[in-house]
C-alpha cells in the first residue's frame, strides 16, 4: 500500500508533473484513488493539478488511447457516432502483460523488434508499473485518412487488426527465437505461473508443410480382423499395434492412427503455442479504455511506470522503478512532435493487408462456403466474360451501391464476376467503381487484397445459390423476376441470359418486321381511301 508521504513526495515532482500533463493532452483522464476511481470524464491541464489530486488521496492517473476535441463532453449515453464526431484520434498501445515476468520482457523485446522490422521508429516503451509493459506509438505516425473515413472514426477496429498482425508477425518471424527462450524452462512450473494446462502449452504441427494440427485420436474397437488369416482379436486400449492370436503376426490397430494432415502427412510434433503463452487481449481494446499513465504509481507494487530504453528491455529489472530511483528523461512517452504519418505507414498497409487475406478470405472460404467449392467441379468458366445487361437482379442491385453487407456483398461479386468469365483487372475496375457508391466504402487495400487472394488461391468458388437466406433474402437483394423461377444460382441465371440473347435478339427483330410490315399496309389501305382530288386552301 503506498503511504501517502510517498504519494506526496512522488507527484510534487516538477518533472513527473510535467511529463504527465505532455501525456494528457486531448485524453480524457481518470484518476484512482486506492480502490476507486474519481469522476469521468476529467482532464489534467496544468502540473499543479496533479500535486492537488494527490494531497486529495490520488494514487494513480490513466489516461485513455483515444484523443478528443474536448474530453469533457464525453457521456455513456453517447452513440457510437456521436463518439466518432469527438474523437480526433488513437494511439496505438500495445499492452504487454504476462504473469511470468522473463517472458513479458522476452514479448516486449519481440514486439518492438516487430515494430521496427517495419520502420517504424516512433516507439516508446514504459514499465506498466507491475508485470508488463506499454509499448506506444503516436497516432502522428499513421495514415490520417483512407477511402471510407477518416482513421480517427475507426477506433478501435484498426488498433485490433495492427495488434492482431504483430502477434502473428511476432509467432511467423520470431517462433523459434521465443520456443529457444522456453526449452529452457520447465513445462510444470510454467504451467502454474500462467494459468495454463500443461498439454494446452503446445501444439502440434506438421512435420512436411507446418500447419497446425487438431490431433484426435478415435476410440479403440472392441476388436479387429487379422489382415493376414482373418481371426477375430481384441486389441489392448490404446494400442498402436496387436498380435494375431491364430497367426502371431503384428496388425496395425486403424484407429488409432492420428488425422493426416491436408499436405497427406502423417506426421506431426509438438511445439510452444505462442499465441496461448503471449497472451494479448485485444478485447481489452475498447472506447474509452485507459492505461496507467507514464510515471503514475502502481497501487499494488508501490513502483513507478518509467520509461523503458528499447534496447535495454531484456535487461530491465524492477527494482530500478523505485520512486526514489526515477529519473525523468527528457523524451516523452508516445512524443508527437516530428512524427511523419509514414512512420508506421508500412505497418499499417501489412496490417489491413494480412487482415483482408488471412481472416476474412481464408475463413469464408475454408469455413461456411468450403462446401460450395463442391458446386464448381467440372464447371468451366465461359473464355468471353458475361456483359452486365445479363446479370441477375440480386447483383444489379448490389452494384447500383449499398449500405450494410458490403464484405458478404464483395464476396457474392468476386466469386460471381470470376465464374462469370471476369478477368481480374476488369473485375478490379468494376469493384473499386462500385466501392464508391456505397455508404462508407471500404478500404481499397481490403478490395485489392481479396482480388489478390481469390487469384493466387486459382480456386474456383461459386456465389452462394440463391435459396441462401444470409446473403439474398435477409440482405433486401432478392427481387426475382420471371426468369429467375429457373435457375438456383446467380451465375447460372447471367449464364443462361447470355445464351438467350441472341434468340431473344432474333426473335424481336422478326416481331420488328412484322410489324413495320402490318404499318406499311395499314398506311397503303388508308391511302386508297384518300380523296383523288387535292384540298383546295380556304
Amino acid at each position: 500500500m503506498l503511504s501517502k508521504s510517498t504519494l506526496l513526495k512522488h507527484y510534487k515532482r516538477k518533472d513527473v508533473q510535467e511529463a504527465l500533463v505532455a501525456n494528457a493532452a486531448d485524453r480524457e483522464i481518470g484518476v484512482r484513488y486506492g480502490e476507486a476511481f474519481g469522476k469521468r470524464p476529467d482532464v489534467l491541464r496544468y502540473p499543479s493539478e496533479v500535486l492537488e489530486a494527490a494531497m486529495n488521496g490520488a494514487t494513480s492517473f490513466h489516461a485513455t488511447e483515444e484523443r478528443w476535441r474536448d474530453p469533457l463532453q464525453l457521456d455513456a449515453e453517447m452513440s457510437k457516432r456521436e463518439q466518432e464526431a469527438l474523437r480526433i484520434g488513437w494511439d496505438l498501445v500495445l499492452d504487454v502483460d504476462c504473469k511470468d515476468w522473463e517472458l513479458s520482457k522476452l514479448i516486449a523485446h519481440l514486439m518492438v523488434k516487430a515494430l521496427q522490422a517495419h520502420n517504424v521508429s516512433a516507439i516508446t516503451c514504459k514499465f506498466s508499473g507491475n508485470k508488463g509493459f506499454h509499448i506506444g506509438v503516436p497516432f502522428e505516425a499513421f495514415p490520417h485518412t483512407s477511402v471510407e473515413k477518416s482513421v480517427a472514426e475507426r477506433f478501435p477496429d484498426d488498433t485490433r487488426i495492427i495488434t492482431l498482425y504483430l502477434v502473428e508477425y511476432v509467432k511467423r518471424q520470431y517462433g523459434n527465437e521465443f520456443r529457444t527462450r522456453l526449452l529452457g524452462m520447465d513445462k510444470k512450473e510454467l504451467s502454474a505461473k500462467l494459468g495454463i494446462a500443461v498439454d494446452e502449452l503446445t501444439k502440434a504441427v506438421c512435420v512436411k508443410c507446418g500447419k497446425e494440427l487438431k490431433v484426435e485420436r478415435k476410440q479403440p474397437q472392441k476388436g479387429m480382423l487379422c489382415m493376414y488369416c482373418g481371426q477375430f482379436n481384441t486389441p489392448k486400449p490404446d494400442a498402436g499395434f496387436f498380435q494375431c492370436a491364430r497367426c502371431k503376426k503384428l496388425n496395425k490397430v486403424e484407429s488409432s492412427e492420428r488425422q493426416k494432415c491436408q499436405c497427406g502427412s502423417g506426421d506431426f510434433k509438438d511445439i510452444f503455442d505462442i499465441s496461448r503463452i503471449m497472451d494479448i487481449d485485444v478485447g481489452l481494446i475498447s472506447s474509452r479504455h485507459m492505461y496507467r499513465m507514464p510515471y503514475s504509481l502502481h497501487e499494488k507494487s508501490g513502483l513507478c511506470s518509467v520509461l523503458v530504453p528499447l534496447d535495454t528491455i531484456l535487461g530491465f529489472e524492477r527494482e530500478s522503478a523505485d520512486p526514489d530511483k526515477v529519473i525523468v528523461p527528457a523524451f516523452h512517452f508516445m512524443g508527437r512532435k516530428s512524427v511523419s504519418s509514414a512512420d508506421a505507414k508500412q505497418l499499417f498497409d501489412a496490417a489491413f493487408s494480412w487482415h483482408t487475406v488471412t481472416v476474412t478470405q481464408k475463413e469464408a472460404i475454408r469455413g461456411v462456403y468450403e462446401t460450395r467449392r463442391e458446386q464448381s467441379k467440372g464447371y468451366e468458366v465461359p473464355a468471353i466474360g458475361v456483359a452486365v445487361e445479363h446479370f441477375p437482379p440480386c447483383i444489379r442491385i448490389i452494384l447500383a451501391g449499398i449500405r450494410d453487407g458490403k464484405k458478404r456483398s464483395l464476396f457474392i461479386l468476386l466469386n460471381f464476376l470470376r465464374s462469370a468469365g471476369w478477368g481480374y483487372d476488369k473485375i478490379e475496375e468494376l469493384l473499386l467503381g462500385w466501392n464508391a457508391k456505397n455508404n462508407e466504402p471500404l478500404r481499397e487495400v481490403h478490395i485489392k487484397g481479396s482480388i489478390r487472394y481469390h487469384k493466387a488461391s486459382k480456386k474456383l468458388v461459386m456465389p452462394p445459390n440463391c435459396n441462401n437466406k444470409a446473403y439474398y433474402l435477409d440482405m433486401g437483394f432478392c427481387h426475382p423476376d420471371g426468369f429467375c423461377k429457373r435457375i438456383r444460382n446467380p451465375v447460372s441465371y447471367a449464364l443462361l441470359k447470355a445464351k438467350e440473347a441472341p434468340k431473344a435478339k432474333r426473335k424481336a427483330g422478326r416481331k420488328s418486321v412484322k410489324k413495320k410490315a402490318a404499318g406499311k399496309g395499314k398506311e397503303q389501305k388508308s391511302e386508297k381511301q384518300m380523296p383523288s382530288h387535292p384540298l383546295q386552301a380556304p
